[in-house]
C-alpha cells in the first residue's frame, strides 16, 4: 500500500471527482450520502466552524499492489484506511472513503475535512514522512507487497512535482555507469 496526499480549497470539486462512474462508497463519517451535493454541502457546514482555513480539503489516496488483490475486499481497505488515518492524527473528524474500479491496481479515495468536529485544524506537517511510515507499518501489519523501487512506477501517469522528481531521478540513474556503481 502507497499512499498519495493532495490538499484542496473546493470540497465540491473534490467529491465530484471522486463519485465519477466505476466508484462506490464504502466508508463515511459525519455526511449524508444521499447526493455528491450533500456530501460537499455537510463538509462545507463544518469547514464554517474554521473560515480562516484556506486548504480545509483532505484528499489522501490510498493504492495497493496488483499482487494484494486476492487479499482485499472493502472491509479490510476500511480498515487499513481507518488506521491509516489514526496514524496519520486525522480524527474527530467528518470523512469519506470511496472505491474506485478503474485502474488494475485496487485504490481508495479519503476526503476528510481539515477542520475537525471541535472547529481545530487537523495538522499536515510532516505529512509525507508520517505517511511513509504509516504505510509501511500497515503493510507489515496485513502483509501487504510493498513495491520494490522506483521502476515500477508509471511514468506516463505522473504530473507536477512527482513527474519533475522522477525525470531527476531516471536521468542521473541513466547517467551512472555500472563501473561508477561499483566504485
Amino acid at each position: 500500500m502507497i499512499a498519495k496526499i493532495i490538499e484542496g480549497k473546493s470540497f465540491g470539486g473534490c467529491v465530484g471527482y471522486v463519485l465519477k462512474k466505476d466508484s462506490e462508497i464504502i466508508h463515511a463519517n459525519g455526511l449524508r450520502t444521499d447526493s455528491a451535493k450533500t456530501i460537499a454541502q455537510d463538509f462545507n457546514f463544518q469547514r464554517m466552524l474554521n473560515p480562516r482555513l484556506g486548504n480545509a480539503v483532505g484528499h489522501i489516496i490510498l493504492s495497493w499492489n496488483t499482487d494484494d488483490k486476492n487479499m482485499l475486499n472493502n472491509d479490510i481497505m476500511v480498515s487499513s484506511a481507518k488506521r491509516y488515518l489514526s496514524k496519520m492524527g486525522i480524527k474527530d473528524t467528518q470523512c469519506l472513503m470511496v472505491r474506485h474500479h478503474d485502474r488494475k491496481h485496487d485504490h481508495i479515495h479519503i476526503i476528510y475535512n481539515r477542520v475537525n468536529d471541535y472547529g481545530k485544524t487537523i495538522s499536515n506537517s510532516n505529512g509525507r514522512y508520517k505517511s511513509f511510515k504509516a504505510c509501511k507499518e500497515l503493510n507489515a501489519m496485513y502483509g501487504f507487497k510493498q513495491s520494490e523501487g522506483k521502476e515500477n512506477v508509471n511514468r506516463g501517469r505522473l504530473k507536477g512535482n512527482d513527474r519533475t522528481r522522477y525525470q531527476i531521478y531516471d536521468t542521473v540513474k541513466a547517467g551512472i555507469t555500472p563501473q561508477q556503481k561499483l566504485g
